[in-house]
């Protein structure tokens, strides 16, 4: 019999070695350290507690980790061990998830699922998600595309809160929320300039363009190329050999002409999708 239960703290390492099992077939490498999965919660605001599992026989076999935040709320991850799938264990654990966000007040859940994960996508379909918008992870080999026009200066976090506010309200959940930059800032660094910023960390010799924002009322401008341009020259002073970004809103005309601009390839696509849930008030 299959038991969906709070995490408890102590089994973290039994999630991480069910994790490593779930995502054996799965398209993106994950690694499912300690420190990288704790860091993740972290960056989202989530918290181990929030994390459900489903056990069998005293025997993790899945797990769903959402995260809150007021009226809304997140499922950063879920997946089930290859045994068993079509058994009805991610059901109950989608299940349990609408349930808990429906106990807190919750009225409106999101997730991303890769485009061509079928059974994911009817799972949340049939749970009454609907999708919204396509979401890019792309990469660019790094390239001299010369300096930017306008002179960009190193960032502290506080003044990056109100630029990241501003420029990512409508972006989807792991670049909106103010952990997430916060979290960024801990092992990039931040630059700006008026009207738009850039966080940058480099990591085995690729740069990721962690958050590139530009305030609504400076939009068109040219400010995202120059954003861009600096981004380049940073990475190839640091020896990185391409540049990637992740969550870019595939479906905005801007945001796809300035990746075409330098290059970018798209190497991951998601599909965010919503679940409106009824107001306390009107239940």
């Amino acid at each position: 019999m299959v038991r969906i239960l709070s995490l408890d703290p102590s089994r973290l390492q039994e999630l991480l070695d069910m994790q490593g099992r779930a995502f054996v077939d799965y398209p993106v490498p994950v690694n499912n350290s300690r420190e990288v999965f704790l860091e993740f919660l972290r960056s989202v605001g989530g918290t181990l507690t929030d994390v459900l599992v489903a056990e069998e026989r005293g025997e993790l076999i899945g797990y769903a980790n959402p995260v809150w935040d007021a009226k809304e709320g997140w499922i950063g991850g879920a997946a089930v061990v290859p045994e068993y799938r079509g058994r009805g264990v991610g059901t109950a654990l989608l299940q349990r998830t609408i349930e808990e966000a429906r106990r807190r007040g919750v009225e409106r859940l999101w997730l991303e699922v890769i485009v061509g994960n079928e059974p994911a996508r009817r799972l949340y379909e049939r749970a009454g998600f609907q999708p919204t918008r396509e979401l890019l992870t792309a990469e660019a080999e790094t390239l001299d595309f010369g300096s930017p026009t306008r002179a960009l200066v190193p960032a502290d976090l506080a003044s990056l809160r109100p630029l990241h506010a501003a420029s990512y309200d409508d972006a989807c959940w792991q670049k909106r929320k103010a952990a997430a930059l916060e979290a960024s800032m801990r092992y990039g660094a931040g630059y700006r300039l008026p009207g738009g910023f850039v966080v940058l960390r480099n990591l085995n010799r690729c740069c990721y363009v962690s958050f590139l924002g530009v305030h609504p009322e400076h939009r068109r401008q040219g400010i995202g190329r120059d954003l861009l341009r600096f981004a380049m020259r940073k990475a190839l002073e640091a020896g990185s050999y391409k540049l990637s970004a992740f969550n870019v809103d595939a479906g905005d005309p801007a945001v796809q002409r300035l990746l075409d601009r330098f290059a970018f390839s798209p190497t991951l696509r998601q599909r965010e999708m919503r679940l409106d849930l009824p107001s306390s008030e009107g239940a």
